[in-house]
């Protein structure tokens, strides 16, 4: 019962995570790439502080849900430990895009200290690592229902 309760508030959490992300990706880019550099930038000084202050609290409990569901399915055996260890390694790699691809530009963008010029290029890279991320996070989210689907292979007679 508890293992199920917390694969199920996993999944729950990792599709919002997702599906926040592809919100990004298909609204706010497009937005974003069509403004001036200078325009951009003063729009995400003043505004990305509210995107951040949902998608990282998001981010983080979605993926310590999944480590969690992956250490409660571990007994279970079979597909569903296999499918709950793959979404919380895709969840952990979502974090590391994020860390490694998109906390420094947000930085500088926020800081507007990014010159106008180069924008366009960083805005570009940025979006492109952010795909990335959306396809990451719609793996956990689908190999996390996939392990509440599975079997335990290791009981089978």
């Amino acid at each position: 019962m508890l293992t199920r309760t917390i694969q199920d508030v996993t999944v729950v959490l990792l599709g919002l995570l997702a599906g926040a992300m592809l919100l990004i990706a298909v609204a706010f880019v497009g937005y974003w790439q069509s403004l001036e550099p200078e325009a951009f930038l003063a729009w995400f000084a003043t505004h990305a502080h509210r995107i951040g202050g949902l998608m990282v609290p998001l981010g983080a409990t979605a993926t310590a849900a999944a480590i969690v569901s992956a250490g409660v399915s571990w007994r279970i055996g079979g597909s569903v430990r296999a499918w709950a260890l793959t979404s919380a390694a895709l969840a952990v790699l979502v974090v590391v895009v994020y860390f490694a691809a998109h906390a420094p530009r947000n930085t500088v963008f926020a800081a507007r200290s990014v010159a106008p010029g180069n924008v366009s290029r960083e805005l570009g890279t940025w979006a492109a690592w952010h795909w990335v991320r959306v396809v990451l996070g719609i793996g956990a989210f689908y190999t996390q229902l996939l392990s509440i689907r599975g079997k335990d292979t290791s009981r089978a007679s």
